[in-house]
């Protein structure tokens, strides 16, 4: 029996809690469907897996130990329509990089779509972060 779409898109909520916690960008890169798009905060849009995976990996190499120690991600409406998926959501976070360790929340839509499998990746996302001292991955940033 396969899973329903609810049950396959909850097993995609399910892994991107785990490779969000692992910070390895080879987990991360499992998420995303080869075509996706991300949308993050002040940066350019990162166009393909390929480009995500490079981004991911810079700062997995930039981290200097620190570590996501809690991601919780509360997704508030999904719509399933021809093979794709619409969903909004929030979420909260902390790493261990500082002391006390840095926190922030944000906002997410999320445009995800159905693999020849049955399984289910990101093919957009778009992020906000909440507040002006909202965490950033990129230490160049701000430079």
């Amino acid at each position: 029996m396969s899973p329903t779409d609810e049950e396959a898109i909850e097993s995609l909520h399910v892994r991107d809690v785990r490779a969000t916690l692992s910070g390895r960008a080879e987990d991360l890169a499992e998420l995303w469907d080869q075509d996706a798009v991300r949308l993050l905060p002040g940066e350019a849009p990162e166009v393909g897996r390929a480009a995500i995976y490079a981004s991911d990996r810079r700062h997995e190499e930039a981290a200097d130990g620190a570590i996501i120690v809690s991601y919780v991600p509360v997704i508030h409406q999904v719509h399933i329509v021809d093979g794709w998926a619409f969903e909004w959501g929030t979420f909260s976070a902390r790493t261990s990089q500082s002391s006390p360790p840095a926190e922030w929340e944000g906002r997410v839509l999320r445009v995800l779509k159905r693999q020849s499998d049955g399984s289910w990746k990101f093919a957009v996302v778009m992020v906000h972060l909440s507040g002006s001292e909202a965490y950033n991955p990129d230490p160049d940033h701000l430079e």
